[in-house]
């Protein structure tokens, strides 16, 4: 049986509490079904999304995972600014980015993607823009270019590894859940 896998960083709970505060103040704002807001418990950092994939293609991403995490050490990341895919005056989708520790995440993400190319996984080749989804938007809202003042940014934390995922959905939105950690 396939998994829906991926691969992320997780947050610390403190980041995941500000962060989400700030959602649930957005989703008061914006008019009621005209976004999805995620879970407190879901919200992470995608580094790469893989799919369904089968437990031979899982042992795969483990190892290319293993031969990845060997050449980091932990690195600080933190909170940029809030913003919108394809921006803020009409956005699909609402987010947070990263700033600092930027270039880290990137050789992080293209370590991997090396890697499970070696494995002989097709990675997506789109740039790159290291991000904390917040809601996907469903419908056209106002303009929440002035939102963004209130939104937590500054806020670092050390990155000690990444996580492979699992996705499982449901008519209530997607449960992760973490299998396998790689700790530097």
């Amino acid at each position: 049986m396939n998994k829906r896998v991926f691969l992320a960083i997780n947050l610390p709970e403190e980041i995941k509490t500000k962060i989400f505060n700030f959602s649930a103040k957005l989703d008061n704002i914006l008019p009621k079904k005209s976004a999805t807001f995620g879970k407190k418990e879901n919200l992470h950092l995608t580094l790469h999304f893989l799919g369904g994939q089968d437990e031979e293609a899982v042992e795969k991403v483990k190892r290319a995972c293993e031969m990845t995490k060997k050449a980091f050490l932990p690195f600080l990341l933190g909170l940029g600014n809030f913003d919108g895919f394809p921006n803020l005056h009409s956005p699909k989708v609402l987010f947070i980015d990263i700033q600092k520790g930027l270039d880290r995440l990137k050789k992080l993400r293209n370590g991997l993607g090396q890697e499970l190319e070696k494995e002989g996984f097709k990675i997506d080749i789109k740039p790159f823009n290291g991000h904390i989804t917040l809601a996907r938007v469903k419908e056209k809202i106002i303009d929440l270019t002035d939102i963004g003042k209130d939104a937590p940014k500054n806020i670092d934390w050390q990155v000690n590894g990444f996580d492979l995922m699992e996705s499982k959905l449901s008519p209530k939105g997607p449960t992760y859940s973490i299998l396998k950690s790689f700790l530097f």
